[in-house]
């Protein structure tokens, strides 16, 4: 993705306004690509090279940096640089030279720094009238509870049909989206009680470490959906089944030795 700086050089009045200024890329270094493109009539293929200056090779307005530990009890080191005023180009027919917004580019580093933990960097836009107000500890804080909202997308289209279920009826299709409501609150109410079900072949050692972490540090291990899933079928197993078995009817007394039945019932009945 392109985007630019404001153009802030003098200009002559009867010019006509320049808004855009340097073009930048969200790379994670400057470099030199090729672009292949083929001539459908002739089969040629013509090369081209294209100069991108990285964000990078900018100084940023603001720069953050914290140390943090991750869901699996590693730590790390946190880096956030931010770039004011920035801008890209018109998109789908909306004017977009009048909207700036602030860049963030976030890093996670090893603990002591020699590394990334994620080659590619993450980058987030902050707009709006009152983005000058928000700091960029409260952007990306904001920004992280979103991964909670994707982890439910994602696993209701994999184990509760949300992106397969298809009706032209409204309520049925709100009736679903109450089954997968109910089905959350109960994986939900049951991660206190049920108990970590893994196979062999399914353990994870970064799993398994957060765990032991956790459990030296007397704190307690808050499961994933997926966790729960897994584990809550156990649970199942220990509640009284009365209640949903089939319930017990007598069987009918058929009829007596002698009786016959009406040929009209019989082809009505079929």
């Amino acid at each position: 993705m392109k985007v630019y700086r404001q153009f802030v050089e003098e200009q002559k009045e009867k010019q006509n306004p320049k808004v855009y200024g340097e073009q930048l890329y969200l790379t994670s270094k400057t470099q030199t690509k090729e672009y292949r493109t083929k001539n459908t009539k002739t089969k040629e293929i013509k090369i081209t090279q294209k100069y991108q200056k990285s964000i990078i090779d900018i100084p940023a307005d603001e720069f953050e940096e914290e140390e943090i530990i991750l869901a699996n009890g590693r730590k790390a080191t946190k880096k956030v640089g931010c770039w004011k005023n920035l801008l890209i180009r018109s998109k789908q027919g909306n004017n977009m030279k009048d909207k700036p917004f602030d860049l963030l580019k976030v890093e996670i580093w090893n603990e002591d720094g020699s590394e990334k933990i994620f080659d590619r960097d993450m980058f987030l836009a902050v707009s709006g009238q009152a983005k000058d107000k928000i700091t960029t500890q409260e952007a990306y804080a904001n920004y992280r509870t979103r991964f909670d909202v994707e982890t439910c997308y994602r696993f209701s289209k994999q184990n509760l049909f949300l992106g397969k279920f298809q009706t032209p009826n409204k309520q049925h299709f709100m009736n679903h989206l109450l089954v997968i409501l109910s089905s959350w609150w109960l994986l939900y109410a049951a991660k206190e009680e049920v108990k970590q079900e893994c196979p062999v072949w399914q353990q994870y050692s970064s799993i398994n470490q957060a765990t032991k972490q956790a459990e030296e540090r007397k704190e307690k291990v808050d499961f994933t959906p997926s966790q729960v899933r897994k584990g809550i079928g156990n649970l199942f197993d220990t509640f009284d089944k009365t209640p949903f078995l089939p319930k017990k009817c007598e069987k009918g007394k058929g009829r007596k030795m002698g009786a016959s039945q009406n040929v009209a019932t019989l082809l009505f009945r079929h």
